[in-house]
């Protein structure tokens, strides 16, 4: 078990994403990802360069020379959440009006005021699915923001 009195652990609910509804208004309106969403998902999708030299003798280094990220979300179709109804309202779009801008907070769950990062990022929303689950169930979803290019860093 870790010791928190040398730190805190971060708690899904300590991450905040907000979504730009309007990327093609001067600016932008956002919306908060979050209700009916159960488990979010980051992948760096990291390029390495693994490398052997005769001075390894056999062992090889890596070297990380670039990444494309991406968040994936899953959870349960919310009729009538602007944010969910944003991105399926896309399912079957193509090109740039998949593009918009996202906010990402993370911040101390006790304690809102004291944010631990924050950052923005254009993506493109990918690999929706609307329509999944027992007959019986709420719809099951997913999607994936895929960044393109780097993220800032909001001081």
């Amino acid at each position: 078990m870790a010791n928190l009195s040398t730190g805190q652990f971060l708690v899904m609910y300590g991450v905040e994403v907000q979504i730009n509804t309007t990327p093609s208004a001067q600016t932008g309106t956002y919306a908060t990802i979050g209700d009916g969403i159960t488990n979010v998902s980051e992948a760096l999708n990291e390029v390495k360069q693994q490398m052997y030299y005769l001075i390894n003798k056999g062992f090889g280094q890596t070297e990380v020379t670039g990444m494309h990220p991406a968040i994936t979300f899953t959870g349960h179709r919310l009729h009538g959440d602007t944010a969910q109804d944003y991105i399926f309202g896309l399912k079957y779009s193509l090109g740039s009006s998949r593009k918009t801008d996202i906010k990402i907070k993370v911040f101390d769950p006790e304690d809102s005021t004291n944010v631990f990062n924050q950052y923005t990022a254009s993506v493109t929303i990918t690999d929706l699915q609307e329509l999944s689950g027992a007959t019986e169930n709420g719809s099951d979803i997913s999607f994936t923001l895929e960044f393109n290019g780097a993220p800032e860093v909001v001081a």
